[in-house]
């Protein structure tokens, strides 16, 4: 987020390109949509639990139906096991008319995929959600991971929606080359703001366009008659370390026309103290359970809290 954005704005500022990137956050809801749709039988890799038939037109005596088996093999007549998972069809032919020729003259042979495999059967069963179709709710964990169906638990803490949307179709498509996946924020827990301090009713609001520190403030129902309108704090994360804009509230609440406006974003904290603060120190110690609980681990702010330009 560009220093721009965190700083002397007049407060006439439209914008549609209000966030960053999102990135996910613990308690956000994705959407998790399916897409199958086999053209196929030889657009997709077997596995294991897939029945598969071996046809020799000319020698149908040789015909074998087979259940490729947990170790990703099959067994046949003459050439032994063959491994057949992670082989489209077409190529396993190759396979076996290689393997056939050092006993069978030109052997002609063909497969047919008779069953996709148990995989494929407990993907069809997980993403049908009769209200929602082919789609599935996944909540963000704490630990910043998501459990999705069949291919299990990803990480997704801090990643955006195409970095995890990527990842999960190369995931799937170890399963399926005929799925397609794609990801919508269902609900984000994460687009809010942090207000703290002297105010009526301290803690996190949701908002979905950049705020004010006055507007912030009103979500949080005002401030206390013991706050110190001078020394507001509006602070931000900024890679491994946080930076504060020191705001003098009095003025912008007398409409002083030399003050501009500072815009609070996603994930920011509005600190109004009750005393007046002069050390950088103090703001670490009465903030730094909040740090925390948003997840900035790593964050340097212990008595080096950076002001904003």
């Amino acid at each position: 987020m560009s220093k721009e954005m965190f700083g002397k704005q007049t407060a006439s500022l439209e914008s549609t390109d209000i966030f960053p990137v999102y990135r996910i956050m613990p308690g956000d809801v994705l959407d998790l949509l399916f897409q199958i749709a086999v053209s196929s039988d030889k657009d997709f890799k077997l596995m294991p639990q897939d029945d598969i038939e071996i046809k020799f037109p000319d020698l149908p005596e040789l015909d074998n139906e087979q259940r490729i088996r947990p170790d990703g093999k099959i067994t046949l007549p003459y050439i032994g096991e063959v491994k057949a998972d992670g082989n489209m069809p077409r190529q396993l032919e190759k396979t076996l008319k290689d393997l056939y020729s050092k006993i069978l003259n030109d052997p002609e042979l063909y497969i047919l995929v008779k069953e996709y495999g148990a995989k494929i059967h407990e993907l069809k069963e997980a993403i049908q959600d009769p209200p929602r179709g082919q789609s599935k709710l996944i909540r963000v964990r704490n630990d910043g991971y998501a459990t999705f169906p069949v291919v299990g638990e990803v990480n997704v803490y801090n990643k955006t929606l195409s970095q995890i949307t990527k990842t999960l179709n190369e995931k799937f498509h170890k399963v399926t080359e005929d799925i397609q996946i794609n990801l919508l924020l269902h609900e984000s827990a994460s687009a809010r703001v942090c207000i703290i301090g002297a105010v009526q009713n301290p803690g996190f609001y949701p908002i979905n366009k950049p705020v004010t520190v006055v507007e912030a403030i009103s979500l949080a129902g005002g401030f206390r008659d013991d706050a110190k309108l001078e020394t507001v704090l509006a602070i931000r994360r900024d890679g491994d370390k946080m930076r504060h804009r020191m705001i003098d509230l009095r003025k912008i609440l007398a409409s002083d026309p030399e003050v501009f406006h500072t815009f609070i974003s996603m994930n920011d904290i509005v600190y109004v103290p009750r005393t007046r603060l002069s050390h950088a120190s103090q703001v670490a110690r009465e903030i730094g359970d909040i740090i925390f609980y948003q997840g900035w681990s790593g964050v340097s702010f212990s008595y080096s809290l950076d002001e904003e330009d």
